[in-house]
């Protein structure tokens, strides 16, 4: 009777002390969640982040205290029932080393590295702040992998309630563990950049992507950007023709790039320095181009688009150029990539005024983008999310940590399953403003020969008359005769590592493809004219290797018009008796 008692009595004391446990984690998770809203708004109250971070302390350190003891202790070292208490034991621990070792640092630098304080004035950054916070910064992402190692190895139980809990904290975990990394290189890298040790200098390429590229669009107009000490200030603007004539060596580009493009004239055609998709290969020979007409090396190079700029400029507000223009956000894609066309017949007098807008856009965003720093950072997210930003740095350390993150521009060397369509404007037209793309890829079936299709259809929306010939004509004497508004596009398809094709079609009539390949990856083109109002569709059967696995990762080239991308399982067939 005794022993029973004790036995009950225990199981009462277990049991309210689960639900204590249960009680301290909820109550913790909920602060959580409001501390990690406060640690992203700038404005929000000192005291309230302190409030919040004491809550999540306290009733973290109620659990783990609870876990630690003999009463949770005791059936934790029982096999056949120690699983669910060993891994709420390392949850409330887990949470508890968050609690102390993880947020109040993050609590120290929020001010630092988010609120407006880092503006000082027209194109300053203060960066004492930046580089204070680089130390806790390191010492919570260090923290915070180390706890997500931790995570990771507890053991799932069986239990629905606990193994929900467990994965949910470690999906928690594992966003806060990247988010840290991203933030702690994100630190590290912006002093030096900005000249915290010197001044650096960049070229600015402003891509047309009515014209397309690879990258997004030929460089039509560039600037070279001056950081020193957070002082940012342009300290001239150009254009593309201000390096005609010049040739810049191709020593150094793998034998893929140089066959691939081996008809662009990279060497000698600044429009074509961005043919590729890989911003690093434009990167180096903008690098190139800029010393052989100045005669000095630069510090990296900076490419980005009229949308990129409608985006800031939707943080900032309008900026009014010298003539008077207003330009906006709603208007600065067509301003720069459609009306100047019509506006101007004089091509030097047009590039003079694409270059004054880019200066008053710029000198607006530099003066008044600090001011508003968490709309500016939501639209620079969202420019390198559309590789519409993009960087290149020539410090080999500060190259390899952007070479992390998309702000690179790196064509994605994914092993797994890849699909992408990168097309290259060949009929020296601007046409490229008007193209609608929609791609289609459709997974291949299980087997030992899996084959993928893959849809590509393009449209030239622009209209069938009022287009000059400059912006409507071509290049390409092979288009001869061919109505105005007809566009010669290089459509690239970029397929996982060691695919093949088979049977492409054209409007549903077979076609001919090149097949090359490109840092590893095999490009098939194919060559399509595409007269105004018409639609066409090129199917590809795509031979996927066998051994590739995992979500398709797709590529979206950064034009004018959004393309719309779809992945579809495939419809295969089931056998029945």
């Amino acid at each position: 009777m005794t022993v029973a008692a004790l036995v009950v009595g225990y199981g009462i004391v277990l049991a309210y002390t689960a639900y204590q446990v249960n009680r301290h984690l909820r109550d913790a998770q909920v602060a959580v969640a409001m501390l990690r809203a406060d640690l992203v708004a700038p404005h929000a109250p000192a005291t309230q982040v302190s409030d919040h971070l004491a809550t999540v302390q306290r009733e973290s350190a109620a659990a783990r205290s609870l876990t630690d003891g003999p009463v949770w202790g005791m059936p934790a070292r029982l096999p056949w029932m120690g699983p669910p208490f060993v891994t709420v034991r390392g949850a409330a621990g887990a949470v508890d080393e968050l609690a102390t070792e993880v947020l109040p640092d993050l609590r120290a630098v929020r001010h630092d590295v988010l609120g407006d304080k880092l503006a000082t004035g027209h194109g300053s950054i203060d960066l004492t702040p930046l580089i204070a916070a680089q130390q806790p910064l390191e010492h919570a992402s260090t923290a915070t992998d180390t706890i997500l190692g931790s995570v990771r190895a507890l053991p799932t139980t069986g239990l629905g309630t606990v193994d929900s809990a467990r994965s949910t904290l470690l999906s928690q975990v594992t966003d806060l563990a990247g988010q840290l990394r991203t933030t702690r290189d994100t630190v590290d890298l912006l002093p030096p950049m900005l000249g915290a040790q010197g001044t650096r200098r960049y070229l600015m390429a402003f891509q047309n992507n009515a014209e397309a590229r690879g990258l997004g669009g030929l460089p039509g107009g560039y600037a070279i950007l001056r950081a020193d000490h957070g002082k940012v200030s342009f300290e001239r603007f150009g254009i593309d023709s201000d390096f005609a004539g010049l040739d810049v060596p191709t020593t150094g580009f793998d034998a893929d790039f140089l066959s691939h493009y081996e008809g662009s004239d990279v060497g000698h055609f600044f429009g074509n320095v961005t043919v590729s998709p890989h911003f690093p290969y434009a990167a180096e020979l903008l690098l190139r181009f800029w010393q052989a007409k100045a005669g000095e090396r630069l510090d990296g190079v900076i490419a980005t688009d009229p949308s990129a700029l409608a985006m800031l400029l939707k943080a900032t507000g309008p900026a009014r150029m010298a003539d008077g223009t207003v330009v906006t956000a709603d208007n600065v894609v067509a301003l720069s990539e459609r009306d100047t066309y019509a506006r101007f017949d004089d091509q030097v007098e047009r590039k003079r005024f694409l270059v004054d807008l880019s200066k008053a856009v710029g000198d607006h965003v530099l003066s008044r983008g600090p001011s508003n720093a968490s709309g500016l950072i939501k639209a620079l997210g969202n420019a390198i999310d559309e590789r519409r930003l993009v960087v290149y740095s020539t410090a080999p350390q500060e190259q390899r940590l952007l070479a992390k993150y998309p702000v690179a521009g790196q064509l994605d060397d994914t092993a797994g399953l890849f699909s992408g369509v990168v097309i290259n404007n060949a009929g020296g037209n601007k046409l490229d403003y008007y193209l609608a793309r929609n791609v289609t890829y459709t997974s291949a079936c299980p087997g030992p020969d899996p084959t993928a299709t893959v849809t590509i259809k393009l449209t030239n929306t622009a209209p069938a008359t009022g287009l000059g010939s400059y912006a409507a004509g071509t290049a390409d004497p092979a288009q001869a005769g061919q109505p105005l508004g007809t566009s010669r596009l290089l459509v690239g398809y970029y397929a996982t590592k060691g695919a093949h094709f088979n049977s492409p079609t054209l409007d549903g009539k077979p076609t001919l493809l090149s097949s090359d390949t490109e840092r590893g990856r095999p490009v098939f083109t194919a060559t399509v004219d595409l007269p105004p109002g018409v639609t066409r569709t090129l199917v590809l059967h795509v031979e996927e290797p066998p051994a590739a696995r995992g979500p398709v990762t797709t590529w979206v080239q950064p034009l004018v018009l959004p393309q719309t991308t779809k992945v579809r399982p495939a419809s295969c067939g089931t056998k029945t008796r």
